[in-house]
């Protein structure tokens, strides 16, 4: 994941520009859980579960739609390279339920709060 590769704008930088990202994902929300467990033996029943305890809040602290997203998408990634590898003889994370939109969705007024802290007070400085 760290090989640099030639970017469109024509930098030179890492394939996967967040793989510290990814492999955090995998330690804090996939090891925690399913560390001990071999990864032949992880089934789509297993990823599913994870993924519902995580929009629940049941596993790793508040319900997050988005960690359970960033959660599949580090997940897919290590069984597809585990199956190209013949690790593995399927991907638990294909064919999972997909992830409920609207749970966990900012709300109108949540999304306009939220953009009225993010945007700099006069000066450049964030309130």
């Amino acid at each position: 994941m760290k090989t640099p590769v030639k970017k469109p704008d024509g930098e030179m930088r890492p394939r996967l520009e967040s793989w510290e990202n990814t492999a955090s994902h995998l330690r804090r929300l996939i090891g925690s859980k399913l560390g001990r467990k071999i990864a032949a033996d992880v089934t789509r029943g297993d990823i599913q579960a994870l993924s519902d305890d995580i929009v629940a809040g049941r596993h790793g602290g508040k319900p997050s739609v988005s960690n359970a997203r960033h959660m599949r998408k580090a997940a897919s990634g290590m069984f597809r390279w585990a199956l190209r590898r013949e690790y593995i003889t399927a991907n638990p994370c294909s064919d999972l339920e997909p992830l409920d939109p609207e749970e966990g969705a900012l709300n109108e007024r949540q999304s306009k709060d939220r953009a009225d802290t993010q945007r700099p007070a006069p000066g450049g400085r964030r309130p």
